[in-house]
């Protein structure tokens, strides 16, 4: 019985391989299928980049968007995220802004959605777990301009803010999250 490969399949079969932590089969798999006709949907990327994120796979992440971008499909903010996540885990503190940067700057340099609230907690965090203290306060500054500092942003500059040992500062970051 032949099956005409669509998106839910491709999305299914994708799910497999990204469950198991095999991203490059994923990857193969998605690009025999794009070969064949078939349009993937986003979240069938966002799986693999996702997993291959947790694995500390930063290769197979980057295989699995740079496949989504062949395929032009557009990336969402679950992609970025992911991709973000699969930085802040495997590469340097730089390359993580350098991605947050590039999508706040939009078209065309990224072609997705923009950056979310998890965007910036994510860069936020990965600073604050490098030490980077004054980047930390600086891209909560531009996150609080932006309307998206979250409890889980503030609870990060707090903890920045106390690493350096000024409770004064802490205490206002507090006081800021509590007013509406």
């Amino acid at each position: 019985c032949a099956v005409t490969p669509d998106a839910p399949l491709a999305h299914l079969a994708v799910s497999g391989h990204a469950h198991a932590g095999d991203a490059a089969g994923g990857v193969r798999l998605l690009a025999g299928l794009v070969s064949r006709g078939c349009a993937p949907s986003a979240g069938s990327f966002d799986v693999l980049i996702q997993s291959a994120g947790r694995k500390r796979d930063l290769g197979g992440a980057v295989a699995a968007y740079s496949l989504m971008r062949r395929s032009r499909v557009a990336p969402t903010a679950f992609t970025l995220n992911s991709l973000l996540a699969a930085r802040a885990r495997a590469a340097p503190l730089p390359s993580v802004i350098s991605l947050l940067r590039r999508a706040d700057g939009g078209a065309p340099r990224w072609p997705g959605a923009p950056p979310d609230a998890v965007s910036w907690n994510t860069a936020l965090g990965a600073a604050a777990r490098a030490g980077e203290h004054a980047l930390v306060e600086s891209l909560f500054d531009e996150q609080s301009e932006r309307g998206l500092a979250d409890t889980q942003a503030h609870n990060v500059a707090i903890r920045s803010t106390l690493a350096l040992g000024n409770g004064t500062a802490a205490r206002a970051l507090l006081r800021r999250m509590e007013s509406p």
